[in-house]
């Protein structure tokens, strides 16, 4: 991505830029970015009915072992 670095004259030039600046804001975003396939994944395992099951099962091993 570029950014494009804008000169400001005006006040009026300058809210309209705040307004562009916050307008975007929203879509920020941090971190690494994945694929449609692990969109597809996570989608799948929240919807999965089973998934609360699956994680107690889960925590029941894990304990037992500790």
């Amino acid at each position: 991505m570029t950014q494009e670095i804008k000169k400001i004259g005006t006040t009026e030039e300058l809210l309209k830029w705040q307004e562009e600046l916050y307008a975007s804001e929203q879509y920020a975003v941090s971190g690494k970015s994945i694929s449609d396939k692990e969109t597809d994944e996570l989608v799948a395992n929240y919807l999965d009915p089973n998934k609360y099951r699956k994680q107690l099962e889960e925590v029941r091993a894990y304990k037992k072992n500790y």
